[in-house]
């Protein structure tokens, strides 16, 4: 899928939150101008990538939850992130490489804890994220970083399959293809919850 289908598959999961989880729908932010994705790019320090910057261009993040019953986690459980969300956790990812590099374990934290080339996208509420790869022949791909168990795991190889598995997840009720055993519920009419299927 090209970065203009980005734009319409994330048009067809908003028109579904707003039919089926209006709570959640509630939460979603305007999209991120052109200005805030110059600053977002000039804090990373490299270019976003291409569905990342059409997806930022269409949602600017949500309203960020206070505990796991509020609406905004209908993203797999997590909430999407602003820029200045991004921005702050990218921070706080590169802040481990530097005390990594600077305490001689590098090894065991770079591209397998924490990296610069993560951008952050979405965030729970104990902290994990999700983000989307951008170093050199991972470009695109959608990660998550569990912060119990501290080793990312590859999702999806871009954000329109992405969108696309979750598309199919919420409007059939079933799986996703890339999590197995998390599946959609609607709890009250209002939000999505994401349950682990044992």
């Amino acid at each position: 899928m090209t970065a203009d289908e980005v734009t319409v598959q994330w048009g067809q999961v908003e028109r579904w939150l707003a039919d089926h989880a209006p709570a959640d729908f509630a939460t979603l932010q305007a999209g991120s101008s052109g200005q805030e994705m110059a600053r977002l790019e000039e804090g990373l320090g490299f270019h976003i990538h291409r569905n990342l910057r059409s997806f930022l261009g269409v949602c600017g993040g949500c309203l960020f939850p206070v505990s796991s019953m509020d609406a905004g986690a209908f993203f797999f459980g997590y909430a999407l992130l602003d820029v200045d969300g991004i921005l702050a956790t990218h921070h706080e990812l590169v802040d481990m490489v530097e005390e990594a590099v600077a305490q001689g374990y590098a090894d065991s934290v770079v591209g397998s804890i924490a990296d610069r080339f993560w951008v952050p996208i979405a965030r729970d509420v104990t902290g994990d994220i999700m983000f989307v790869d951008h170093r050199p022949g991972r470009e695109g791909n959608v990660c998550a970083m569990s912060f119990g168990d501290p080793e990312s795991i590859f999702l999806w190889p871009s954000m329109a399959l992405m969108l696309d598995d979750m598309l199919t997840a919420l409007r059939s009720g079933t799986s996703l293809a890339a999590f197995q055993d998390l599946t959609p519920r609607v709890h009250e009419e209002k939000m999505v919850q994401w349950e682990i299927r044992i």
